[in-house]
């Protein structure tokens, strides 16, 4: 069904958003307990799956290794809309978190994907690899275009207490 049909959203269409993360955190030598990375959207948009899941990565020693294989066929239109043909989108990686596992996972209006140090330990790392796939949907195209919000945190240790530092990356224009 094209998106500028007046019943699309009754009619079951949907549109998939795909955001691939990758690059690296930078947060300097601080003795970090988890570095977090949270994208946050508007009611229009649903939070479907954060890549890697939470407790998807298999440990050997002080290392976690994970899996993203995500493959989904969906519908698409082609000459001007008048033909329909299937799309494989899918993405792939295999990676290995040496010290520190990460976790993935779904809200309501965001989704969250966090290397946390796992032992109690003070780390020093000064940067990271950023890997992640985060998957959603839009139910009504006139939500479009999409705008999204992210945001970075970084919570150390203190002597007897956590620390968060959050700021935000990239916000929407109203």
């Amino acid at each position: 069904m094209r998106p500028d049909d007046p019943n699309f959203k009754q009619n079951g269409g949907e549109i998939s958003i795909f955001m691939v993360h990758g690059g690296t955190s930078e947060t300097g030598a601080l003795p970090k307990f988890k570095d977090s990375k949270k994208i946050k959207v508007l009611p229009s948009i649903i939070p479907m799956k954060q890549y890697p899941a939470s407790n998807s990565g298999v440990q050997s020693g002080d290392d976690w290794s994970y899996n993203i294989d995500y493959t989904n066929v969906m519908p698409m239109f082609s000459n001007g809309g008048n033909a329909v043909f299937d799309f494989e989108a899918s993405y792939k990686e295999d990676f290995v978190r040496s010290k520190f596992k990460q976790t993935g996972i779904e809200m309501n209006d965001s989704v969250e994907f966090v290397a946390v140090e796992p032992q109690d330990v003070r780390l020093k790392i000064d940067d990271h690899p950023i890997i992640g796939l985060s998957v959603f949907k839009c139910l009504d195209p006139a939500g479009f275009p999409v705008t999204f919000t992210f945001e970075a945190a970084v919570m150390e240790r203190g002597s007897q207490e956590y620390r968060e530092r959050r700021f935000e990356v990239l916000s929407p224009k109203n």
